[in-house]
């Protein structure tokens, strides 16, 4: 029986020092919230004692605008910039029924590792290729991709370098086009007819 007790002992231990620390932690959480509690509440006494009151001659006070919080995401104003929504009604015109355009694509959802690349270094090209986007991204109606066009803009030389080569090598094309030079509408049928 003694052995019984003598068992226990350990874990009516544990089982005190559990108790104590998170009585501890609450008391601790009860006395940061009472002090944020009065540091608001003398704030907001500041505020409002503040507003009328300026000693003569001198500037008045700036008023304390209250934290917002607003939404932590917020929609952009346009899904596409400028030069990007003529591209896509250009080449939305000149292609119509005959292929998919598609905008702003992972260069890793176009082209992936080889088989006989493994493990490891698989993980690192394929996580490489995912910081990369195609501007367009053009398929035919079985959604196989004929052809990824880039906007010539202030890209680095090794993006544009790294986005050539990964095409090339999936023999996927690459067309760079310049916004502020654009081709017609038959130029760029003629480009999809090769």
């Amino acid at each position: 029986m003694i052995y019984y007790l003598v068992a226990l002992v350990p874990f009516a231990l544990l089982g005190y020092v559990l108790w104590a620390y998170h009585r501890k932690a609450a008391e601790k959480e009860a006395v940061r919230q009472e002090r944020l509690a009065l540091l608001m509440a003398e704030s907001q006494r500041n505020a409002v004692a503040g507003e009328g009151e300026s000693e003569p001659g001198a500037a008045p006070a700036k008023k304390l605008e209250p934290v917002r919080q607003g939404p932590s995401w917020a929609p952009r104003d346009r899904f596409l910039s400028q030069a990007e929504a003529v591209v896509y009604y250009l080449l939305k015109s000149a292609l119509r029924r005959d292929h998919e355009i598609y905008v702003h694509v992972a260069l890793a959802a176009v082209v992936t590792a080889g088989g006989t690349v493994l493990g490891f270094e698989r993980e690192q090209r394929l996580r490489r290729l995912a910081q990369h986007e195609l501007d367009f991204v053009i398929c035919d109606k079985d959604l196989r991709v004929v052809a990824a066009i880039e906007l010539n803009q202030e890209n680095a030389a090794p993006e544009r370098e790294l986005k050539a080569e990964c095409l090339k090598s999936a023999g996927i094309r690459l067309i760079e086009l310049d916004p502020r030079a654009l081709p017609r509408r038959d130029e760029i049928r003629a480009l999809f007819r090769r």
